[in-house]
């Protein structure tokens, strides 16, 4: 939308020995053109553009907009650009232009660059605070060294006294790879679950289940329609081959909390694990995982750090993969590590507690004597939306993705 390839000789239209910015416009409504939004709005238009070294603006404007645009400064230059229906006005503004259409307007003194930052209010990354900004001027610790295993070890203690979590792992990694951990670890169950999504980041938990090919079936609310505890209960006793739960605590899309403490009690009546997204929550809300099975959280939202730490609380304590463990074969004993939580020896496993007395039938194959390509436990149904508005959901059966695709690999 660039005027630069609209017009070719674009210099020749403007005034010389300027530095030029090309603004994006904003819709606002006509209510709030005159107050602080678009006040706000507009210093920190003037901030950015000073801070970036320009003087001048300009934009393609509606040309039923033109009398607005002229008001704010801009004066029309070169030809109309565009096609039938949609022509725009090229238009231009310097630095003193604006400031004068802005104190011509009476409510408005000049603009002038606002002498503090911007406050973001976007649920991540999150402004930093003097004392992590301090921190990350020191020189690196290296992790082999003595005085990284207290520093990572206080780490720990404070996320688990935060939580009430039993266990926690920290990795490199953004949340979306934490929540990948936790699909690798529901995988390991065998068991078919439930995803339930109400926002767009439930929804990115049914897409780990479906690349991870759990057996599962997803139930889809309405964005920001809450969970209702009673109805879900009916559900879970339709379907007592559910075995695990896995949601969002914080919606990130809608802002809404799930009833963490009353969807806790309810999987622990029926046996089921509950797997927890709390990337969102965890430093935002008060946040007890002390009754959920697993659970994912990241460094750069709530809990103010700097974004690169993915971070996973269990119930279980981990434990090396059997395969894995054999393969690593470097002379150390599995529980070498001085945290049980934290193995050398590549991918890990929680342990499980007991079979649920609420199963109606035996653990299906464990997933490593599986064949490749096919299906260790199929999926009974999908519970999604009957349209993509639906208030309520309906159930449609489909098989296991691995059913679909017996050429595929295991993953």
């Amino acid at each position: 939308f660039s005027l630069a390839l609209k017009l070719p000789d674009l210099e020749r239209h403007l005034p010389p020995d300027r530095h030029w910015c090309e603004p994006r416009l904003l819709a606002i409504a006509p209510e709030n053109r005159g107050g602080r939004i678009l006040k706000g709005l507009l210093q920190l238009f003037i901030s950015t553009a000073a801070a970036h070294g320009t003087d001048a603006a300009m934009i393609s404007a509606a040309v039923n907009r033109l009398p607005f645009y002229k008001a704010l400064g801009f004066q029309p230059f070169g030809p109309l650009v565009g096609h039938d229906g949609a022509w725009f006005q090229p238009m231009f503004a310097r630095n003193e232009d604006f400031n004068l259409a802005m104190a011509r307007r009476g409510r408005f003194r000049a603009i002038q660059p606002s002498p503090t930052p911007p406050v973001s209010l976007l649920p991540g990354p999150v402004t930093l605070l003097p004392e992590v900004h301090a921190a990350l001027a020191l020189p690196p610790i290296c992790h082999r060294s003595t005085a990284f295993s207290p520093l990572f070890n206080e780490t720990k203690l404070r996320l688990r006294l935060l939580t009430s979590a039993p266990h926690v792992t920290i990795t490199s990694g953004p949340a979306t790879l934490a929540n990948d951990l936790v699909g690798a670890q529901l995988l390991l169950l065998d068991e078919p679950g439930m995803v339930l999504s109400n926002g767009e980041f439930g929804e990115r938990l049914g897409d780990h289940a479906r690349r991870l090919w759990l057996p599962h079936e997803h139930l889809r609310l309405p964005w920001g329609k809450p969970l209702e505890v009673p109805k879900l209960a009916a559900l879970l006793d339709r379907h007592p081959e559910v075995r695990w739960l896995w949601t969002t605590h914080c919606e990130t899309s809608t802002g809404h909390l799930t009833d963490l403490p009353a969807l806790a009690a309810l999987c622990s009546e029926r046996g089921i694990r509950l797997a927890i997204d709390a990337v969102s929550s965890i430093g935002v809300v008060p946040l007890d995982l002390s009754s959920v099975w697993i659970a994912s959280a990241s460094s750069g939202k709530g809990l103010g750090g700097i974004a690169g730490l993915a971070i996973v609380f269990h119930k279980d304590a981990a434990r090396p993969a059997p395969e894995e463990g054999a393969r690593a074969g470097r002379g150390a004993s599995p529980t070498a590590s001085p945290d049980p939580s934290i193995s050398a020896h590549g991918p890990t496993a929680m342990a499980s507690p007991p079979p649920s007395p609420r199963r109606s039938s035996p653990p299906s194959t464990p997933p490593s004597s599986t064949p490749t390509g096919t299906t260790a436990s199929p999926v009974s149904a999908a519970i999604i939306p009957s349209s993509a508005n639906a208030s309520t959901p309906s159930i449609s059966h489909a098989p296991h993705p691995r059913t679909n695709h017996p050429q595929a690999s295991s993953p």
